[in-house]
Order: structure tokens, then sequence, then C-alpha cells
């Protein structure tokens, strides 16, 4: 079997990070790449891209400019994921507009929204939650409840009119916490919950703690058939954030958690990285 040289645009070099003890095993599935395939080399925005088999772009945080930069490799190189991919799919707006079957209720704060939008919208919800298009980490988020007061209203017309289409209203949906499933290739990998006593926001990194993996069959369906969606974007490894068999959120950029996830049809860890080698593999024949 032909051996490949792949390369690597990560926020760090690979060996740093899988030598950084406060990232034990994120990046093991990398390291199981390049050992398993004909090595790597680290790259950024300004290296030689010549005679690579392949790239792994997965920088976080994720970096529009960097982004831009690397595409004009794309009709050269194979990338897993492919920047102008990773582009279109971390703006928050990609989900209600491509993915708005899975989503929930959502719409844009846009310049002229006029207050009775926003208020009609608003009224359909309990409660709504509140967006920045190119937010990451659980951060700029914050939430509205009934009864709806008038200045609760006319500040989110401000936020459309002042920062036009930076931020999205959506239906809150209230939960016990939430799923992280991480998929490639199509084919779910695994995942894990999350949930905070604390706030209504999960994220690890403000606070919220692991919970058990019990995917419900709707969510799963949701999360393997998302992922087909994305390859279409070149976007072959995600993290799908699910509430009540909602998609809230796709990451897209470098997906956290394959650590201290719960692997899904797999019995092992060791397993499901021979899986991530195997689909790997089909991914850059796909591009022949």
């Amino acid at each position: 079997m032909k051996k490949r040289i792949t390369g690597m645009v990560l926020k760090d070099d690979l060996e740093t990070l899988l030598n950084d003890p406060e990232l034990e095993g994120d990046y093991e599935f990398l390291g199981r790449v390049a050992r398993d395939f004909g090595g790597y080399k680290d790259l950024n925005a300004d290296s030689d891209f010549s005679g690579l088999d392949a790239v792994f772009f997965f920088h976080y945080p994720f970096s529009r400019e960097l982004a831009e930069k690397l595409s004009k490799y794309e009709d050269k190189i194979p990338f897993i994921n492919k920047p102008s991919g990773v582009l279109k799919t971390s703006e928050k707006t990609f989900e209600y507009e491509e993915l708005k079957d899975f989503a929930p209720a959502t719409k844009l704060l846009e310049q002229g929204v006029s207050y009775e939008d926003i208020s009609g919208f608003a009224e359909n919800f309990d409660s709504v939650v509140v967006k920045p298009v190119d937010g990451t980490g659980g951060k700029g988020i914050y939430f509205v409840d009934k009864p709806y007061k008038e200045e609760d209203v006319l500040v989110l017309k401000n936020l459309g009119d002042e920062k036009s289409g930076r931020y999205i209203i959506q239906e809150y949906l209230h939960n016990n916490g939430d799923h992280r499933i991480l998929c490639y290739n199509g084919i779910v990998l695994g995942g894990f919950g999350r949930r905070s006593d604390s706030t209504r926001i999960h994220n690890v990194s403000g606070g919220g703690k692991l919970t058990a993996f019990k995917p419900s069959k709707k969510e799963i369906e949701i999360a393997e058939e998302v992922s087909n969606r994305l390859k279409g974007y070149g976007v072959f490894f995600s993290g799908l954030d699910l509430i009540n068999d909602k998609l809230v959120e796709a990451n897209t950029a470098m997906p956290g958690g394959i650590d201290t996830m719960t692997p899904y049809r797999f019995k092992s860890l060791d397993d499901m990285y021979k899986a991530f080698v195997a689909e790997t593999r089909n991914i850059l024949g796909s591009y022949k």
C-alpha cells in the first residue's frame, strides 16, 4: 500500500500537542494517522505544500484569515477538512440556512428587522437564546424569558440595526444538558453528554461537566445525515451538538472531546482510531 505524506495545519506542531499533558488524547487520532501513513509535516499558511498527498486542517480557535489563505491550495491537494468548507459551515447561519430541517426555529437579527417581527417570533416560545454568528465556546450567548418586556425586544432590534447579520435569535430548548456527537465521513465515532448546574450553557470550557452518552435513535439518525451532508462541503470531521433531538451547532474547525467520548458501535477507542485511519484512506481515495 502506497505510503502517504500528510500535512497538518493545527494550533501548534503535532508533537507538542501529543505531548501536552493537558491535551492527553486530544490529538492521538492524528498521531495514529501519521504513524500508519508515511509521516507528516507541520504547516502554516506560508509553508511549502508541494509533495504532500493530503492536508489535515484542524485549527482551533478558528481563523477566517487562515482558512481563506489555505483555500487557494484546495485544487491541488486533498484537504480534511477543506478550508472553504470550514469557512461556510462555521457560521451560525449555516445551521438554519442549510440544515434548518434539523435545527430549532431561528431568525437572523439583520438591519431593518422590525419590532413586530422580533416580538412575534419570540412570543411563540417560553424562552429564546441569542447567539453571535461568529461566536465560539459558548461566548456571547444570552437568554431572554417570557414575559418579554419592551426593552428586551428593543435590545434585540438594536443588535440587528447596529451589528447587522451578526446575531441570531433562536427557540430555547429547555433541557437537562446536551450531547456532542463526533462524526467522520458519515459515520458516528462516539460522543459524550454535558451538563452545567449553574448556567444554561453546557460547554466544558464554561464549567459544564461530562455526563453519560446515551443518544436517542433520532440523534444518531440526525448525526449521520448531517455528517453526510457536510461531506458535500469537504467537511469530513465534525462535532455536532444536539439538544432534545435538535441540532444546535455543527463544529467543524476542530471538534473537541475525542479523548473523553464514549465510542459508538466500537469496542474501544483503539478500534475507533483504526476506523478513523480506514475512513481517512476512503476519503483520500474519493479525491481521485
